[in-house]
């Protein structure tokens, strides 16, 4: 495609030919050679001129065409593309920033650089929308310093308004082929409304992400990250009939003391919300056994979505509905899968990171939720091979475990809640111990 420079360089070569062109004919015209013959030469001279615009307004259509087609064309575009996979390595490399701060910084100019600068053909939009929808996993991970939270909040807002600029842009001028560009755009607003509302009081639940037509998304990348956030949407409705229906606190239901309280509300709810809590639960389980099914080969994601899996088969076992699945074994899964997440970044980076700080802290939070749910039922806690660690009742030495002792700062408030959940209950056990 004609860079813009050269193509008004190439029109202004085109007039100025046209120009010196009819200026040399009246030129000529004042040699007496032609001066008898007026009437024919004025018609030759007309008919000329006429034919030089025609010509140079016949150019400049057929450059403008060709131009909008190589704009709205989207052949070989990546989002197309059944082959693609994340390049995990090159994201873990390029997001090597120590702290919060600075990945921040590096991820909103890039976006702000690609989506204002970069994004001029319905090829490289693409290609930066699929460069997007593979970091969607990373964005929770800005938003740590609450008072920062508001200024990075416009930044992402202002990101997602060049997006649909430069969307309504190519569509005006596109001959109706970029459905799959709409589509991806629906699908990054979704998730991104999702990560920022789903722990408010005042989440939607009539939630964009069912406005995305999934099944036309083609790349097994961007189907995984629509089934995932599908599948989170729909525990997220289930978990909502036990908090609006019978007064589970707000908050995460994977803590010890909210695990035994829900599991009080199951066994005694009414049939009628029994039957949509199994309905929300199944399309869960069935929207994340899609997105494993993408065959991305991606142990990061191997991790996310095995872990929200687990939790809701383990809900679903609360209501007999679980099936042969069992849930401590999909939880082990994932926690195998992210601890070789964490053992491939540490190959990679030699140094502490805060996307490696963050995989981190999600490897500790399927550990403490596994311990938990363990807990609520009176199993013994294992470990991630089903090696019995810590032996119930009384889970003696669980108290000096590194998963309870290890400090974390405000950047990760939902582990300090669990590890003080577990720390209480451990208290009470050992209160109620009859003396020897």
């Amino acid at each position: 495609m004609l860079r813009p420079k050269m193509l008004r360089i190439i029109v202004y070569l085109v007039i100025v030919f046209a120009v010196i062109l009819v200026l040399s004919f009246y030129k000529i015209y004042d040699l007496d050679l032609f001066k008898n013959t007026n009437t024919e030469y004025s018609v030759t001279v007309v008919g000329l001129i006429i034919s030089v615009i025609a010509f140079v307004l016949a150019f400049l259509t057929y450059l403008s065409i060709d131009n909008v087609n190589k704009i709205s064309q989207m052949e070989g575009n990546v989002l197309e593309n059944e082959n693609y996979m994340t390049s995990f390595t090159s994201l873990i490399r390029e997001y090597k920033m120590s702290n919060s701060r600075k990945f921040a910084e590096h991820i909103f100019t890039k976006l702000e650089i690609i989506f204002k600068k970069e994004s001029r053909t319905a090829i490289q939009f693409a290609d930066n929308l699929q460069y997007m929808i593979d970091i969607l996993v990373f964005l929770p991970y800005l938003y740590h310093k609450k008072e920062e939270e508001k200024e990075k909040k416009r930044r992402m807002q202002e990101i997602l308004l060049l997006m649909e600029k430069r969307m309504t842009a190519l569509i005006e001028v596109s001959n109706g082929n970029l459905v799959l560009i709409k589509e991806s755009v629906k699908l990054i607003k979704s998730v991104l409304h999702y990560q920022n509302h789903v722990y408010s009081e005042g989440f939607n639940f009539a939630s964009s992400l069912l406005e995305v037509r999934g099944t036309m998304l083609r790349n097994p990348v961007t189907q995984t990250v629509y089934y995932n956030y599908l599948g989170l949407f729909y525990q997220k409705k289930a978990i909502a009939v036990l908090q609006n229906k019978y007064e589970l606190p707000e908050g995460n239901m994977f803590s010890l003391q909210r695990l035994k309280h829900a599991k009080e509300i199951i066994g005694s709810m009414h049939e009628d919300d029994k039957e949509l809590f199994i309905i929300y639960l199944k399309e869960a389980k069935k929207s994340f056994n899609t997105a494993l099914e993408q065959g991305t080969d991606d142990i990061m994601w191997e991790g996310f979505i095995k872990y929200n899996a687990a939790r809701t088969i383990y809900i679903l076992s609360l209501v007999n509905e679980a099936g042969q699945e069992i849930w401590h074994k999909v939880m082990d899964e994932a926690l195998a899968a992210r601890y070789k997440l964490n053992i491939l970044i540490e190959d990679i980076v030699q140094s502490r990171t805060h996307l490696q700080e963050n995989l981190k802290y999600e490897s500790n939070l399927a550990n403490l939720v596994k311990i938990n749910i363990q807990m609520s039922e009176g199993l013994d806690i294992t470990n991630r091979v089903g090696q019995v660690k810590y032996t119930a009742p009384m889970y003696n030495g669980l108290e000096d475990d590194p998963i309870l002792t290890v400090p974390y700062n405000d950047h990760f408030d939902v582990i300090p809640v669990l590890q003080q959940g577990i720390t209480r209950y451990l208290s009470e056990v050992q209160q109620r111990e009859p003396v020897a």
